[in-house]
């Protein structure tokens, strides 16, 4: 069964990664876990399928905090100049991670869904994510400790 969600989660990033999109929406059907959620929206927002290394995830209620490095499926890097963010890696405002914030459903009928991303930041944008979801800062103390 194992491989069968392994294989499942595979098809679903590669066809995230066809997608031609700029920006990151929320999927009206969810995920079935966290990290599938964010390696979707980040699939779609740098137009090509991703896996993820994190160095962060907690949980706090029904949220989620992951944060950590994309990578190709292969493991490698990820080359921004091939992504949307190519000019502005070029110059220099592009770091190498990523950070999202997840939500399970209220209802809990629709599973994980993202609800901030941040890719290539050179600033810390979660900050300011616990206080407009009034969220405490344990959710993000690895990450935190890390900057």
């Amino acid at each position: 069964m194992l491989k069968v969600i392994r294989f499942s989660m595979l098809i679903v990033v590669l066809s995230i990664g066809a997608l031609s999109c700029s920006t990151v929406s929320t999927s009206e059907r969810g995920s079935a876990t966290p990290r599938l959620a964010v390696i979707m929206g980040i699939s779609e927002y740098l137009q090509m399928p991703i896996t993820l290394q994190l160095d962060a995830s907690n949980t706090y209620q029904n949220w989620a905090y992951l944060s950590g490095f994309p990578l190709t499926l292969e493991g490698n890097p990820i080359d921004y100049r091939l992504t949307p963010l190519s000019k502005d890696f070029e110059e220099g405002f592009v770091d190498d991670n990523f950070a999202a914030l997840v939500r399970f459903a209220e209802d809990g009928s629709n599973g994980w869904e993202l609800v901030e991303l941040s890719v290539g930041a050179t600033d810390a944008p979660f900050i300011g994510w616990l206080e407009q979801y009034s969220l405490p800062a344990s959710l993000i103390e690895n990450m935190v400790e890390k900057r």
